[in-house]
């Protein structure tokens, strides 16, 4: 049946063209077939490929050789490699059973972790010790001795030889090694199958990788003797298809497609795919427009370039954070789910340890943000986050890769994936008046890793909180059909916009008009930053182009145009004003650090305060006010009040009596 496929597909030149040379990153005695192309040739092909495919390959592998003058080269790997697996064939690594053993199937994920890069002897030759040598035809994964020599059998000793040494060297063997995968929709889990890839498969898989594995399920089997009823599941590769990360397997029918356009066309598409995002949490239309543009922004580095935007959810207890993270993860489709109560630094980036199920060896296992690669992050309670994780996640935030060094393995995992976190306040409560790096455990080289950071207050206004009140009850008062919490955009047809977007418009281009209104921004924010004291770096520049190409992508657009660089502003303000409610801001009262300039200050009010408090009483307000602006410490009088809060409230070095108004003294000058 082979040899009619091969004629009527007219692939004869196909094969004989296959030339058994040196090869790097693929093997040229594989032929690529796809699994469609069996149903229109070869129809009658296809159900024994599925069912008993280790025999089928062989049977093409057979054909093969008949098409080639002279055949294949003796232990030459060569056969088919099978692609384009209808959808029924494909299977979701935690739903496979033991109805999947002995099949053809494939399966989607990640490269969880790798073994080394082994020989696996496919014939090996043994002597015994009357000198006589013999070959053997192995299995898969373990060594099949013979108890005697069949030579000495063959010759009719009585005593034929029982000590039988390997011949390593002189046998034959085949590039091996064993990997661990797991689903990549379904964050971090304990589910993951050992796949075996060879030759070539197996010198290109590494950890991390999102890959497409076709190949049979078999059961693990050791030996004949072995008593134990249970055995380990193991996928042989017959062909891996690395994926795409920044927009994964695209199934889009003409229709949907139709949709796509129709919406990206639309001069309010940004609203509405807003409104599409957790639709149940009411207001907080800014923070959703940003989620949009983060989720277009997921993509891989170009020319070492971050394109990912990273976004901090930022504010009181019970203000829907987690929520708006959770449907934002839900959306995206790709993604892992952390939290910073129990983050280590190994769970964050990587880790390193011994697997039995991959031989005992030391292998790298890749943490949330290798996995998340080419999804969303999704870090809850980052505030928790101890130090050193913080510290592990600057490089791997800014030039999105994984550098991992122990015990004789040196390996860069790239993890270009977008963060979003959410943090509470010291306290439960955020205060305008101080910055967010004084209100949080969290260093300031991480808080600016943070493209945008949305602040969230507990409301108190009694009309707002009965509107918010309304809001949720209408999901209960309703039920599914609650017209409020509907998506004008289903998540699936979300979904395949992101990937339609990235796959279309992978890198648009900028333009001299919307290079300019974003410069023109930045100076803007330098200029306000320099009044305040602020040092000011090309980070936030950095964000303004990330937001503009996001913007680009949702309008599938191939060029970075005006309106998405005024986008980019719109957003940057919001993330700006809404640091204080709509006031003057800048991106000290953000990403605040105890600068120089900060220690001046600090020791100009311990040196006022100690002054005005020496003969007894305390500090007031109004004086401290007056001799500020005398010895132009602080620029305005609510900077100075936004610091002596940070010293009051965070630091505990300046005393406030109980009764606002009082005044001020050093602790250690009051005692406390």
């Amino acid at each position: 049946m082979w040899q009619d496929y091969f004629a009527r597909s007219r692939r004869q030149s196909e094969v004989t063209a296959l030339d058994p040379g040196d090869y790097e990153f693929h093997d040229p005695c594989f032929l690529l077939v796809d699994i469609d192309d069996l149903h229109t040739f070869a129809e009658e092909l296809v159900a024994p490929l599925t069912t008993d495919t280790d025999a089928c390959l062989k049977g093409a592998a057979l054909a093969m050789d008949e098409l080639v003058p002279g055949g294949f080269p003796k232990n030459e790997p060569h056969g088919l490699r099978l692609s384009n697996p209808p959808r029924d064939l494909v299977v979701a690594v935690p739903n496979i059973t033991a109805k999947h053993v002995g099949k053809l199937w494939t399966v989607e994920g990640t490269v969880r972790s790798c073994g080394p890069l082994e020989s696996l002897i496919v014939q090996a030759v043994y002597a015994c010790e009357k000198g006589h040598e013999f070959i053997v035809n192995q299995g898969e994964l373990f060594i099949r001795a013979p108890g005697t020599c069949p030579v000495c059998l063959d010759e009719g000793l009585k005593r034929p030889s029982m000590n039988l040494t390997l011949k390593p060297d002189r046998s034959v063997c085949r590039d091996v090694r064993l990997f661990d995968i797991q689903d990549h929709e379904g964050g971090i889990s304990d589910t993951s199958l050992v796949v075996m890839a060879l030759d070539d498969l197996a010198v290109r898989v590494k950890t991390g990788h999102h890959v497409r594995v076709t190949g049979v399920l078999h059961l693990e089997y050791k030996d004949e003797k072995r008593s134990k009823a249970t055995f380990p599941r193991l996928m042989k590769a017959n062909n891996i298809e690395w994926q795409e990360v920044d927009y994964g397997r695209l199934e889009l029918t003409s229709e949907e497609e139709v949709q796509i356009k129709e919406l990206a066309a639309r001069p309010d598409v940004w609203e509405v795919l807003a409104r599409s995002i957790a639709p149940s949490i009411l207001g907080n239309e800014d923070v959703k427009k940003g989620l949009a543009l983060m989720m277009f922004s997921v993509a891989d580095k170009v020319n070492d370039i971050r394109r990912c935007v990273n976004i901090l959810l930022f504010g009181d207890r019970g203000t829907a954070k987690s929520e708006l993270m959770a449907d934002a993860r839900r959306i995206m489709g790709r993604g892992v789910t952390a939290s910073g109560n129990n983050a280590t630094v190994a769970g964050i980036t990587a880790g390193a340890e011994k697997d039995e199920r991959l031989g005992g060896k030391m292998v790298v296992r890749p943490g949330a943000m290798v996995l998340a690669h080419g999804g969303l992050l999704c870090l809850d309670e980052l505030e928790k986050m101890k130090q050193d994780v913080q510290d592990a996640m600057h490089t791997a935030m800014e030039q999105q890769v994984v550098h991992k060094v122990a015990v004789g393995i040196n390996m860069e995992m790239d993890c270009a994936c977008s963060v979003l976190a959410a943090a509470n306040p010291i306290g439960s409560a955020f205060n305008e008046n101080l910055a967010i790096s004084e209100q949080t455990k969290l260093d300031g080289a991480l808080l600016e890793r943070f493209d945008l950071v949305f602040i969230f207050r507990m409301h108190h206004d009694p009309r707002v909180r009965k509107a918010v009140k309304d809001h949720i009850a209408s999901g209960y008062r309703d039920g599914p059909a609650n017209p409020v919490t509907e998506r004008e955009v289903s998540i699936d047809l979300f979904r395949k916009y992101l990937r339609y977007a990235k796959k279309m418009c992978a890198n648009p281009v900028l333009t001299p008009e919307a290079e300019t209104i974003i410069q023109t921004a930045d100076d803007k924010a330098k200029a306000r930053c320099v009044e305040s004291g602020w040092p000011y770096g090309y980070r936030q520049y950095h964000a303004h182009l990330r937001l503009a190409l996001a913007s680009a992508r949702m309008r599938l657009s191939p060029v970075i145009e005006a309106v998405d660089a005024y986008n980019a502003v719109r957003m940057f303000d919001a993330f700006l004003e809404g640091l204080s409610g709509g006031g003057r801001t800048d991106l000290g009262l953000a990403f605040g650090d105890r600068t120089r300039s900060s220690a001046d200050k600090r020791a100009w009010v311990a040196e006022t305060v100690n002054a005005l408090t020496r003969d007894g009483g305390l500090a007031s307000m109004n004086e401290l006010e007056e001799l500020a602006v005398q010895a132009k410490v602080f620029p305005t009088a609510r900077e100075l009040r936004a610091f002596i809060r940070r010293m009051t409230e965070v630091e505990r070095t300046l005393f406030e009596p109980r009764g606002e108004g009082q005044g001020f003294a050093m602790v250690s000058r009051s005692g406390y």
